[in-house]
């Protein structure tokens, strides 16, 4: 499944289809395809099915870390040298996005008025109808394939053509534009202050996978801080 690598490297064709299967194929057409079958499943059906997303999600996903492979082919192996090291980075940095997400979003609630992004409120409902699905997404889905997407793809592609300060700046602002998206496009211009928590967020997970050299530890970090989140909104 893997080619062999002794880094992560990335090249402009894996990107442009990273960025066809997220933007395209996840976000537009997966929706589409998961609303057909579950009213071919159920006529009557008045949400998508849970288990039908399940498995789109999967296949997208594994779809991503196969095109994606000459980041995680190493990635894998150096995680696997040193477990403990990077277990250790990926503990502080969840610790260290906890204390940054509390202090921004106390800071722009005042400014904005709001509780919490139209992103998290779409969460949150969610957790409501089913808890499964929104820890599956999360806390699974969400940080491996954005990880193979921002920080496996359009982090290490800038990085070899433009250095890691720009590789930084420009993953992150995408990380951050992608969870505020759905507010701008519904008019809601107040949310994209937002953009500061979640590029703030992407600043963290992409030093953290600079530092690490392996994309595991991004993962792990984006996983645990959305793990801590979701076990907040269930108690």
């Amino acid at each position: 499944m893997f080619e062999d690598n002794k880094k992560p490297t990335m090249n402009s064709k894996r990107v442009l289809l990273l960025l066809i299967i997220y933007f395209v194929i996840f976000l537009k057409f997966v929706p589409e395809i998961a609303k057909k079958i579950t009213l071919m499943l159920n006529p009557y059906a008045t949400i998508m099915s849970i288990p039908v997303l399940v498995v789109l999600y999967l296949m997208v996903t594994a779809a991503s870390i196969y095109i994606a492979r000459t980041v995680w082919k190493p990635s894998v192996e150096k995680f696997r040298s040193e477990p403990k090291k990077y277990i250790r980075i990926i503990v502080y940095a969840i610790v260290l996005i906890l204390v940054v997400n509390f202090g921004l979003s106390i800071i722009i609630s005042f400014v904005t008025q709001t509780d919490t992004s139209q992103n998290q409120q779409i969460i949150e409902t969610n957790s409501l109808i089913s808890p499964f699905y929104t820890f599956f997404y999360t806390c699974l889905i969400a940080p491996v394939l954005e990880e193979t997407i921002f920080r496996g793809g359009i982090y290490t592609f800038v990085k070899e053509k433009m250095g890691v300060s720009a590789a930084l700046v420009i993953s992150s602002v995408f990380f951050g534009l992608i969870h505020v998206s759905s507010s701008l496009f519904n008019g809601n211009i107040n949310d994209f202050v937002y953009l500061i928590l979640y590029a703030g967020i992407g600043l963290i997970l992409g030093y953290a996978y600079e530092r690490s050299d392996t994309i595991i530890v991004s993962v792990g970090i984006h996983a645990g801080n959305n793990l801590f989140s979701f076990i907040m909104m269930m108690i």
